[in-house]
């Protein structure tokens, strides 16, 4: 059974909304804690480790080669800077090749050196000591953080995935205003108990009432259990906007209540983890498929090709993001670029000022402005113009003007900083609208769904500043406003709520591969044109058509060897009716965790 996620969305809380706030707030805190626990954690062992003699050279190694190359690539990007061009030399360049290479070769000896050192007895006992002084160090901010259980469970995930996937030092977040408080249902709570509003952690109460003063629509209500008295629970309330009923049948695993902060303002919802029961269906009934090659490109129209759709049943269509889409995301970094400019202006009018006049102003203000010229954030300058405002008492015209100038900026800033932040709002809900329409009709048509198999994460990769294939800032555009991930997750989602099957195939060679004669062409570049002629055969081809005819001819060869796991060559197929997965062997969620165990024994990081 799938397990997907509703979202409804809530007005302001009505009831206990102190309480809420001060829970958002402790697991902010709480939060923070475990990542200063962790990094002392990681700390402490790298030097514990360092001690061993040849660690220490290596480290001391590494160190100057990291300079080195911070120093070689600075020399680089502040020419280019300068001139606003690629004018650095070629010697610059072979300068940071050359400490990049010094680098990996140190960094190889290092890792090799780190891995032996896990070996050391010692070495492993001290590890376990400051692993169990780390653990402990949780209990007790858990314990005098005064965050409830369920919202303290969503916290210690958030920081575990922060370990997993910092590539240094895991960061601390600063205090935003957002924030989440939660309850988990342990066995599941059916949509039916929680509309019966008899469960002691979630109720959805569908009688709608009057919201606020009794003005506006009444609406439905829904209550989260946020903390406890006695054995009593602690509710807070917030009225519901509930634009679809919940599933029949559906088991809830989790209750969220997320506030976001958008232009300054909250923005509430509640999102339910739901275990939905799908129709089953015989696993032999997948022939009708549609194969989706996910890619973005830039037409000539000036539109942006996101899929290409080649079915078993003849069809073929490239999918484009709407118009409106792309004029909104191009209106929102316009009005980027001009809050930009807008900044640079203020910044070279104020650096001299303060500096001409410092003199003549108080003390708070000379200290507060030190660093101005180093500012990048527009809310410091915001907020150096409401500080300047208390203490001001009405002699600003005294100041030549330049406060006026300074609250003047800021009221047009504000003004243009929510204007952008809501507008990418609205358009990037209207792109993932596109995406699910799209999703859902494919459901609806198809039985199975065969994609690519691959890390969209290696598709964001930046060049180095000594590379020689300088980066296409256009084609990182292009990707961002095709969110080519947000258009696989609607896909995926789509067809497991509906119990059809998923084909993920091993994306090598799809595109380059001619579909008539299997001639692989090793020598051409997709990126110059989206079409291409075979150099075999002679065919012309759209290469994102080829790649989708590509992919239903390896579904339709993993079928015919009889779909096991030997033959699978990479592919991940999950029947979501019959709720069975056919992958590559790998290990399971408890194999992973149980060398992550070994690892944390011997302090690995």
């Amino acid at each position: 059974m799938p397990t997907l996620v509703y979202k409804y969305g809530l007005l302001p809380p009505t009831a206990n909304a102190e309480v809420v706030s001060d829970q958002m707030q402790r697991a902010h805190r709480y939060y923070n804690q475990l990542i200063e626990i962790e990094r002392w954690r990681r700390e402490t062992y790298r030097k514990l480790r360092s001690w061993m003699p040849e660690i220490e050279n290596l480290e001391a190694w590494r160190s100057v080669e990291v300079e080195r190359l911070e120093l070689a690539r600075q020399a680089i990007t502040s020419q280019r800077a300068s001139t606003r061009s690629r004018s650095d030399t070629a010697e610059q360049r072979q300068r940071a090749t050359e400490a990049r290479e010094a680098l990996r070769e140190v960094s190889s000896l290092w890792k090799a050196a780190r891995d032996a050192a896990r070996e050391d007895l010692e070495l492993q006992e001290a590890a376990e000591a400051i692993n169990a002084e780390a653990r402990d160090r949780m209990r007790a901010a858990r314990a005098a953080n005064g965050v409830f259980w369920g919202t303290y469970l969503c916290v210690e995930a958030a920081e575990d995935e922060a370990r997993k996937h910092a590539r240094f030092e895991p960061s601390f977040r600063r205090w935003s205003g957002d924030g989440v408080v939660a309850v988990q249902l342990q066995h599941g709570l059916t949509a039916a108990g929680a509309l019966g509003c008899e469960d002691t952690r979630l109720q959805i109460d569908e009688r709608p009432r009057p919201c606020g003063s009794g003005r506006g629509k009444s609406r439905p209500r829904v209550r989260l259990r946020v903390g406890s008295s006695g054995r009593d629970p602690v509710w807070a309330e917030w009225p519901l906007i509930m634009h679809r009923p919940l599933p029949a049948g559906a088991v809830i695993q989790w209750a969220k209540v997320k506030r976001e902060r958008l232009a300054g303002k909250d923005r509430w919802s509640l999102h339910l983890t739901l275990v939905v029961p799908v129709p089953r269906r015989d696993s032999g009934d997948c022939s009708q498929a549609i194969a989706v090659d996910v890619g973005w490109r830039r037409k000539e129209d000036g539109g942006i090709r996101v899929a290409y759709l080649v079915g078993t049943d003849g069809e073929r269509r490239e999918v484009l993001i709407d118009p409106s889409v792309l004029s909104g995301l191009q209106q929102v970094e316009d009005l980027r670029s001009i809050r930009d400019m807008r900044l640079n202006g203020l910044r070279e009018l104020l650096g001299p000022w303060f500096r001409d006049h410092a003199a003549e102003l108080p003390e708070w203000l000379v200290s507060a402005t030190e660093h101005l010229a180093q500012w990048r954030s527009p809310a410091r300058f915001a907020a150096l113009a409401i500080a300047w405002r208390e203490h001001i008492d009405g002699h600003g015209e005294a100041l030549g003007g330049i406060y006026d100038l300074l609250e003047a900026w800021r009221k047009k800033d504000r003004h243009l900083w929510t204007w952008e932040v809501n507008l990418r709002d609205k358009v990037q809900a209207r792109r993932r609208e596109q995406y699910r329409v799209l999703a859902a009709e494919l459901a609806g048509q198809y039985q199975t769904l065969v994609i690519e198999r691959f890390s969209k994460s290696e598709t964001q990769e930046y060049q180095p500043p000594e590379s020689e294939t300088p980066d296409r800032k256009a084609v990182h555009s292009q990707q961002t406003q095709a969110a080519t991930s947000i258009l696989c997750g609607c896909l995926l989602n789509a067809f497991a709520r509906r119990g059809r099957v998923t084909a993920e195939m091993p994306p090598q060679w799809t595109t380059r591969t001619c579909r008539s004669c299997g001639f692989i062409d090793t020598d051409w570049d997709p990126a110059v044109a989206v079409e291409h002629r075979c150099t075999a055969c002679g065919e012309l081809a759209d290469q994102d058509e080829q790649a989708g005819d590509n992919l239903l001819a390896l579904w339709e060869a993993w079928r015919e060897r009889g779909g096991d796991a030997e033959s699978a060559g990479g592919a991940r197929v999950v029947d979501h009716s019959a709720v069975s997965q056919v992958s590559v062997p790998r290990a399971s969620k408890w194999g992973k965790r149980g060398r992550h165990s070994r690892r944390c024994s011997q302090g690995a990081n």
